[in-house]
């Protein structure tokens, strides 16, 4: 789970996320998906945010975290 301020630091979240991603695939078994959980809770992220982290996170980790694999937990 990762928990960031959205507002001040997307970038580095998925920046983060996708270097972890892409060093992690290394090493995951076969048949083995990774997922993401990104706590928001008491932030307001828009529904236009949420759908540029997934597509920032999911491009810059080359398709090793796919979009469905990312879940954002509010409450």
């Amino acid at each position: 789970m990762k928990n960031y301020n959205i507002a001040k630091n997307q970038s580095g979240l998925i920046s983060n996320v996708s270097k972890q991603a892409l060093q992690r695939a290394e090493n995951l078994p076969q048949g083995m998906q990774q997922q993401v959980v990104i706590d928001i809770r008491g932030q307001a992220v828009t529904p236009v945010q949420r759908a540029q982290i997934v597509r920032g996170i999911v491009d810059k980790s080359n398709g090793a975290i796919s979009p469905s694999s990312i879940r954002f937990k509010a409450e």
